[in-house]
């Protein structure tokens, strides 16, 4: 493999994969530039910065990733300026088979997978003594964490046994606000159940759980549960189906704990922050070859 430059456009915040993926880059040998990239890769999904560096870089092979067609997306409107955007890269891509899907209906493009890097997280045999975590954000609509208090009403479970992490405080349990990957990894690894009711869209946190054997609670309409093989981790959207599972994994954790054995080599061959830098490549070099 040649040196191949690139230039990478996203977010430095710590929700952003963005210098877990530039280390995978280096460690295969590819060099992290600002100018005369060979290759231009952008995750933010708003991709006009990109656009006018292919214009700067024209023999540059351009890759723009979309992380989903979110309809409250400011840059989404009726679709129209996301397929204007996409159809300047070369190859535009997403993150799962859902979300192709998805933008294909809306924008008529049709996406390559590459799947979205993973937070650097291990499972590390830690005693579970936080009983309830949230990962991520928590107002958008579809995240629909209003139902988590409202379980915790009903069984009278104290809401200082549930943690959140993320930019926006939830005003209920304790928030640990944005952490490292290492504090992340730890969160993890001393929870026992994860809650992610969120619908249709994905959310890292659900797959990041599996990987620390820490128990996600989802729902049967989000579409990544389906696509990642979760259902069993599954209930409906209300507060007895909740309470129910989590019953259910109290008196079957074998089963649950197989299953999460099952999924964890699927999961990081898909999600693997070097895994997904690799695919990236590959994608670079057969889109270059075939000029």
């Amino acid at each position: 493999m040649e040196n191949v430059r690139i230039k990478i456009f996203g977010s430095n915040s710590s929700l952003s994969p963005i210098e877990n993926l530039k280390n995978a880059f280096v460690s295969l040998g590819c060099i992290i530039v600002n100018e005369n990239p060979d290759l231009i890769f952008d995750l933010t999904g708003f991709f006009e910065d990109a656009i006018e560096c292919g214009k700067k870089y024209p023999k540059a092979i351009k890759i723009f990733n979309l992380l989903n067609a979110d309809i409250n997306n400011t840059n989404w409107g009726d679709g129209r300026n996301v397929r204007r955007q996409l159809l300047q890269a070369d190859i535009p891509t997403t993150v799962s088979k859902s979300t192709k899907k998805d933008i294909k209906g809306r924008t008529g493009i049709d996406c390559e997978v590459i799947y979205f890097p993973m937070k650097s997280v291990t499972q590390m045999n830690l005693p579970r003594t936080l009983d309830f975590l949230y990962v991520g954000r928590l107002f958008n609509k579809e995240k629909r964490f209003k139902i988590i208090p409202q379980i915790f009403k009903k069984i009278n479970i104290p809401q200082e046994r549930f943690v959140t992490v993320g930019p926006e405080d939830p005003g209920f349990g304790y928030y640990a606000g944005l952490v490292t990957d290492e504090h992340l990894n730890l969160i993890y690894n001393y929870s026992k159940y994860l809650f992610c009711p969120c619908e249709h869209e994905g959310s890292m946190s659900m797959l990041e759980a599996i990987i620390t054997d820490c128990f996600p609670l989802v729902c049967h309409d989000n579409e990544w549960v389906k696509e990642f093989e979760l259902m069993l981790f599954a209930c409906d959207y209300d507060v007895d189906s909740f309470i129910n599972k989590i019953g259910d994994i109290e008196n079957n954790t074998g089963k649950y704990v197989m299953a999460i054995d099952e999924l964890k080599p699927k999961i990081i061959e898909k999600f693997d922050v070097k895994n997904v830098a690799r695919r990236i490549i590959d994608l670079y070099y057969n889109y270059k070859n075939s000029k």
